[in-house]
């Protein structure tokens, strides 16, 4: 089940379908006339795999920039679940894998590499996979 905020700003003195709510009252029994004012879903958690030339604690300026997938989660629980069954494909697929801060997963083979022409040689690609709350990176417990 999805969390969910609701935003209601103050109405009194608005117009909807051409009519002017002119009092709390009026506004209380129109809001179901309303479409909902502001409606947005609230995800605390969220698991992030990110695709770099660099492992995934840098978080280099402009790092969302290589976010590959974005899981959201309500509860610690789901965000862990999303994070170890990421990991546990990474394990099977890549040959390297780090930890770091037990916070920040790492994953790479030697073979998959970029070349990086402002410095002449070959970089290697990182998997980084790691959990955030209200984006913030959160350890792994």
């Amino acid at each position: 089940m999805n969390a969910i905020l609701i935003t209601i700003q103050k109405i009194e003195g608005m117009s909807h379908k051409g009519k002017t709510v002119r009092d709390d009252a009026l506004a209380a029994d129109s809001i179901l006339e309303f479409e909902m004012i502001k409606m947005e879903a609230v995800h605390m958690y969220e698991v992030i795999y990110m695709k770099a030339e660099y492992e995934p604690w840098w978080l280099f300026e402009g790092w969302e920039e290589t976010i590959q997938q974005r899981i959201a989660c309500q509860t610690i629980g789901e965000a862990q679940s999303a994070l170890l069954e990421l990991v546990g494909g990474f394990r099977k697929k890549y040959e390297s894998e780090t930890l770091k801060d037990q916070c920040f997963y790492a994953f790479w083979t030697k073979e998959e590499r970029v070349f990086c022409e402002a410095c002449d040689e070959d970089l290697q690609i990182f998997h980084g996979v790691f959990m955030t709350k209200n984006g913030e990176p959160l350890k792994f417990s």
